[in-house]
């Protein structure tokens, strides 16, 4: 290596890694009649569900010409980015395939739609990432999502774009309406340890705001305070939220 040389940088190798899951979310049926019950989220619902999935990822090696400090030889450096992120991911749900309830309306569908996850990460703090469902009983797709990601050192900014097709005959995805929907927000680090985030979406097909939610956290090493404020057409909420970290 010459001085010449110094600053040049290339692309050198790309590898591409492949990476299999498979998981069991298991969750027994249990009588919750004596506990008090104000909406849906009052109930544990039962599950039986695997879900396997296919991950691959491709790490671009970079080279650089660099000098460490002044006066010393020149030197190649060495840098990896994950530069692309392929993951196929299903479900296959136990307790659907043996479901006696309701099948005049709806046939059984253990399987669920198949995702298809890429994420592309061109510079570091860029990222794109597209998700697309597609259903093999239907023989289409159900659903698109789309988001960019800035990041920076204190704030964060995405742009999405939702696309969700009508379903009205999976058990799952029953009552699910078309919509385009775009999401706006980020967060923003105001303090060492304070940080506001802002999350909102807009129903592109009727014109109107479907959800806007505005937080507040504070960050410690052990624990993380989070206040929020929801805004829908139906009602506005107010949450507080403990998070202990590692658990």
């Amino acid at each position: 290596l010459t001085d010449t040389a110094l600053g040049s940088s290339a692309w050198t190798r790309l590898k591409h890694d492949i990476q299999t899951t498979l998981d069991w979310d298991y969750i027994p049926e249990e009588d919750q009649s004596d506990l008090p019950r104000f909406d849906a989220l009052d109930r544990i619902l039962p599950r039986n569900e695997l879900t396997y999935a296919v991950v691959n990822l491709f790490t671009a090696r970079r080279e650089s010409v660099v000098r460490p400090s002044p006066g010393e030889e020149v030197q190649l450096a060495t840098s990896y980015l994950d530069l692309l992120r392929l993951r196929f991911e299903q479900s296959y749900d136990i307790r659907e395939a043996t479901r006696d309830t309701e099948l005049e309306e709806f046939d059984r569908r253990p399987f669920s739609d198949l995702v298809t996850e890429v994420t592309y990460l061109p510079r570091t703090h860029f990222a794109l990432t597209s998700r697309t469902w597609y259903s093999f009983y239907d023989n289409r797709i159900t659903e698109h999502e789309h988001i960019l990601r800035v990041f920076g050192e204190r704030a964060s900014a995405y742009f999405g774009l939702d696309f969700l097709a009508d379903v009205d005959n999976d058990i799952r995805r029953r009552g699910q309406e078309e919509l385009t929907i775009l999401r706006l927000g980020g967060h923003l680090l105001l303090a060492s340890r304070w940080r506001v985030t802002l999350d909102n979406r807009y129903d592109l097909e009727e014109g109107e705001n479907l959800e806007t939610v505005v937080g507040l956290e504070f960050i410690h090493q052990c624990y993380a305070l989070r206040a929020l404020y929801t805004h829908t057409p139906f009602d506005d909420r107010v949450e507080l939220r403990v998070n202990l970290m590692g658990l």
